[in-house]
This record gives C-alpha cells, sequence and structure tokens, in this order.
C-alpha cells in the first residue's frame, strides 16, 4: 500500500485458518497431552486408594490388637479372682491350681 500513500504499521487478526495436516497435529499434540494427565490422575487416585487401604488394613488390626489385650485381662482377672475365691474357701494355692 506504500505505492498508493499507506503505510501498514500494525493489523489486528481475528480469524486464522491453519492448514488441515496443521489443525490435526495440533489436535493430536493435545489429545496426547490429554492422555498423559488422565494417566497421571488415573495413577494418583489409584495410589490414594492403597494408601487408605492400608490405613484402613492396619486400623482393622490395631483394634483386633486391642480386642486381644481385652480378652487376655478378663482371662487373667477371672483366674485371678478365682484363686482368691478358692484361697478364701480355705483351698491352698496348690490345690486351687490343681481344680483348674
Amino acid at each position: 500500500m506504500e505505492p498508493h500513500g499507506y503505510e501498514i504499521t500494525n493489523i489486528l487478526l481475528t480469524d486464522l485458518r491453519p492448514e488441515r495436516s496443521v489443525l490435526d497435529a495440533m489436535n493430536a499434540i493435545n489429545a496426547s497431552r490429554r492422555q498423559r494427565q488422565a494417566a497421571m490422575e488415573q495413577g494418583e487416585a489409584q495410589k490414594v486408594l492403597k494408601v487408605k487401604e492400608a490405613e484402613a488394613d492396619a486400623e482393622s488390626k490395631f483394634l483386633a490388637g486391642q480386642g486381644i489385650a481385652r480378652m487376655r485381662k478378663a482371662m487373667a482377672d477371672g483366674f485371678r479372682d478365682s484363686m482368691q475365691s478358692m484361697s478364701q474357701g480355705g483351698l491352698s494355692p496348690q490345690d486351687a491350681m490343681h481344680m483348674m
């Protein structure tokens, strides 16, 4: 446009239409990026599930251990109470043990 006395210094480009092969390549890149992100998210989700499963297993074993400890304490308390009752009844500790 310079021969006509106009100098173009800046333009506003609003509609860009690249070649079909360029569009296909850009779409493939974007799809690959989304698939990689999805795979990473899926891996993180599986990791969280495994951690939660391990935590639940540990909690279950902890509670089972507490139950066993209470059961053993109750058995020992019962044994002690039985020995005291037999001793109060006049049995010697050896005779009380023999009866148990």
